[in-house]
């Protein structure tokens, strides 16, 4: 490549601005110096700029906006190419956002640390502030691939500091003036405008969708609530109706009351659910992790859930194949973890079995598989398993009872103690549901505890 001089420009104007000394200086333009005849283009270019900024503050749609942005510049600055890269927030990363002139799919993402300082002039001023990529930059041999030859760029600016750079490029090694790295630069102010604008716009969006997820949360933590109470009560009469019957002798209403019972536990059940997962969506719901022994948990629940599952002529089968099975977990949340995959396999297996084992894997995590012979899980809905409220057969022709947020309840569960679910099925051949416990999960010390414990 032939040398150039490199040319940078950064100027503290307010996004979107296209009049005031910088534009009159760009009008007064063409009547100086040697480069009269770019200057004159740029003045011909003045009336596109100015229909470009009413535009942009118009708030008109923002991908045609930045679209006649870069073909402005292109035309202003008889340019072979334009590039628009914009700036991750937070993030050292840019992306080339859109482009003109170029022939091939554009680079995309690229890091910060592959942009190099510029160690001689004649390196390609591909970036801003003495900055080209790096010899092992996708970037570099995008370039290369143009024969871009010189170039300049400019900041684009906004109240979150730098969200991008506006560059052109010429296969000929031409110099680029201050003049025209002024235009270049009102027309990148007016950039940043449309990028604070889409922030701004993206930040409601966001704001109005917490909002909105609060309001649903609180919806339910005090629907369920008024449910619960009540049912309670009902539950309770219901029982004492039944003890006063039998120590009467009258067993002859005994089996009314007992489908009554069964339908107060499964709606208790269900609002229970809906309760936990409201906390757990509204933040209400405060982790208290502590030494469990999961072994343990797992056998109280496999023999609680037993008579279910021989009800229904299941083989429950449990081994644990893990001297140690402490874990640090809050105990609400490893019950719901062991519980719900448990029931979910028993509800959804007519015929066969249900195991249970709980060991370490080859890199001495603790791991737990429940596994079923039972309906498996379509491989279309399979992604969508977690999603709370969410059946693969749905409306009154279904076939299982539940409110769909067993697994969803799960997995939040896990994630807050640490641990990881993940969900193997095959339609008809059964469901494998995986727990992997994180032995070292925050906000507990084990090892202080089971000094304790001892």
């Amino acid at each position: 490549m032939e040398s150039s001089t490199r040319c940078t420009y950064s100027l503290p104007t307010e996004a979107g601005n296209a009049s005031g000394p910088l534009f009159e200086m760009v009008a007064r333009g063409h009547k100086t110096g040697n480069e009269r005849g770019l200057n004159e283009n740029l003045t011909g270019c003045l009336a596109d700029l100015a229909a470009l900024s009413s535009r942009a503050q118009q708030n008109e749609n923002s991908t045609a906006i930045l679209g006649q942005a870069i073909a402005l510049a292109r035309e202003a600055l008889k340019a072979d190419y334009c590039a628009l890269y914009e700036a991750a927030p937070g993030v050292e990363r840019f992306a080339m956002r859109q482009g003109g002139g170029w022939r091939y799919e554009l680079p995309g993402e690229f890091e910060l640390d592959e942009i190099a300082g510029a160690g001689t002039p004649s390196e390609p001023p591909f970036m801003v502030d003495g900055l080209a990529p790096s010899m092992s930059s996708l970037l570099l041999r995008f370039m290369a691939a143009h024969q871009v030859n010189s170039g300049a760029a400019v900041r684009i600016e906004s109240k979150w500091g730098l969200c991008g750079l506006l560059a052109v490029y010429t296969t000929d090694g031409r110099h680029f003036g201050q003049i025209e790295l002024d235009f270049l630069q009102i027309i990148a102010n007016i950039i940043g405008g449309i990028f604070a604008a889409e922030r701004c716009a993206a930040e409601r969006i966001k704001a109005a969708a917490l909002e909105a997820a609060r309001l649903k949360s609180a919806f339910l933590a005090n629907t369920t609530h008024e449910i619960r109470s009540p049912l309670n009560v009902i539950m309770g009469y219901t029982e004492l109706v039944a003890e006063n019957l039998s120590e009467a002798g009258d067993t002859s209403q005994m089996r009314y009351l007992e489908a009554v019972k069964r339908a107060g536990r499964r709606l208790l059940s269900t609002v229970e659910k809906i309760i936990d997962y409201a906390r757990l969506e509204s933040g209400n719901f405060a982790s208290r992790p502590e030494s469990i022994d999961a072994g343990a948990m797992l056998t109280a629940l496999i023999e609680e859930h037993r008579g279910t599952a021989e009800d229904k002529g299941l083989t429950l089968r449990c081994r644990i194949d893990a001297a140690d099975t402490i874990v640090a977990f809050d105990r609400h949340c490893l019950t719901s973890v062991i519980a719900n995959p448990l029931l979910n396999a028993i509800k959804f297996t007519e015929t066969g079995h249900v195991s249970a084992r709980l060991y370490r894997n080859g890199a001495g995590k603790l791991r737990l598989e429940i596994s079923d012979s039972g309906i498996g899980i379509d491989a279309a809905y399979l992604t969508r398993a977690f999603e709370p409220f969410s059946q693969e057969d749905f409306g009154t022709a279904r076939r299982f009872e539940g409110a769909g947020l067993g697994l969803a309840l799960t997995r939040r569960c896990a994630a807050l103690n640490g641990a990881s679910i993940e969900v193997q099925s095959r339609k008809g051949r059964g469901t494998t549901v995986a727990i992997q416990f994180d032995d070292a999960s925050p906000g507990i010390n084990l090892g202080a505890e089971l000094r304790g414990i001892n």
